[in-house]
Parts: structure tokens; sequence; C-alpha cells
């Protein structure tokens, strides 16, 4: 049964990343236009907006996976970072640099969080029974 929850959370987790990378984009669009001048894309179709999303599903992804995430946080965010990852290489080399670095970012805030959840857990009393999802 435990297992059934693990997946559970780790899917509801996916899905909050996807939906909330649309508002990371957002605010990802102007420092993407600063870094990333050239206009870019096939037949006059710009694909920045895409792009942008998939930066924003890089740095959500770590950092909601890590924070939130039971037992097997590392063992899920890796892979799929890693793919996403692979695949934003493939595009280009310089937006994949930058996608790393927000990667890298989301799983340091999200670790930062998750361990400064656990030390909170720890030493609060009235706390102790949220332990078990630390």
């Amino acid at each position: 049964m435990q297992i059934i929850f693990s997946i559970a959370r780790y899917i509801t987790l996916l899905l909050l990343s996807g939906y909330l990378s649309y508002y990371v984009a957002i605010a990802l669009v102007p420092l993407y236009k600063w870094l990333f001048p050239y206009g870019g894309g096939a037949f006059d179709i710009s694909l920045e907006g895409i792009v942008v999303l998939l930066i924003g599903l890089g740095f959500l992804i770590p950092l909601l996976l890590l924070t939130l995430g039971d037992k097997y946080r590392y063992r899920v965010a890796a892979p799929i970072s890693l793919v996403l990852l692979l695949y934003i290489f493939n595009l280009d080399f310089k937006i994949g640099c930058f996608s790393l670095a927000c990667s890298l970012l989301g799983a340091g805030v999200g670790w930062v969080l998750r361990f400064g959840m656990t030390k909170v857990v720890a030493t609060n009393d009235s706390l102790v029974p949220l332990k078990k999802y630390f």
C-alpha cells in the first residue's frame, strides 16, 4: 500500500510541476530574451515559448521532488531531470547549459527547503506527527 501512495505522490508532483512551469516560464522569458537575443526557429516560427517552458519544468521537477518527495526522491528526480536535460541539450548547447544551471538551482533550493523542514519538524514537539513525511 505504501508504494501506491508513493507513486501517487510523484505523479501528483509531476503534474503540479507541469502546471506551475507555465508561471515560471512567464518570469523566465525576459531573462531568456536577454541571454539569447537571436530569434531562432525554423520557417519563421519562434519556439522560445516551448523552450522556456521546458527550462521552467527543468527547474520545478527537482525543486518539488526533492522538497516534497519521500525516500525515493533522488531515484525519481535524477532520471526525469536527466532525460529532460538531454532533450534540451539536443536543441542547443547554450540553452542546455542555462537549463542545467536552472535544474541545479532547483535541486539546491529543494535540498535546502527539505533540510530546513526536517530541522523544524525535529525541534518542534507539536509537529512530531508530521515527522513521517520528512
